[in-house]
């Protein structure tokens, strides 16, 4: 296993998982939290935890770098990497979303927009490591320039 390429994969995970939570998330469906104050954290609240939602979404980037690591059988990086994200976008629509519903006071309308981004998500976050995680391909070693 590739430390370097590993760590790599991860922080572009993260990164790409912040910006479309930001984008996508935060900024058009952030409403839709109001609508259910029995089931989310009031904003102020949610704004506090943020820290630790973030080290939340390092740790699972890292999980994910790793497990697409050990599946990882070569060819183009970005393209596995969107099989990788695809697969997980699957189980994490049924395992979270579905469940969710299933379990909680939330209105199918919030589950639907809900499991949408996680699809979504899970795919870019899975492509952003398959490009970031390729093996084959070198990485630019840092050279020793000699002063002459």
């Amino acid at each position: 296993m590739d430390y370097r390429r590993l760590t790599l994969a991860a922080l572009l995970a993260f990164y790409a998982r912040l910006m479309f939570g930001i984008m996508i998330w935060i900024t058009p469906v952030g409403d839709e939290f109001v609508k259910y104050p029995t089931v989310f954290r009031p904003m102020p609240v949610i704004r506090d935890n943020v820290p630790l939602m973030l080290v939340g979404w390092l740790i699972a980037a890292f999980v994910l770098a790793i497990v697409f690591s050990r599946g990882y059988s070569g060819g183009n990086g970005a393209l596995e990497g969107f099989r990788f994200g695809s697969l997980m976008a699957f189980f994490c629509v049924g395992f979270v979303s579905v469940s969710l519903y299933a379990q909680g006071n939330i209105g199918l309308r919030k589950v639907v927009i809900g499991g949408a981004q996680l699809f979504l998500k899970m795919i870019i976050v899975g492509t952003a490591i398959g490009a970031a995680y390729q093996p084959g391909r070198r990485l630019q070693e840092p050279r020793l320039v000699r002063a002459a």
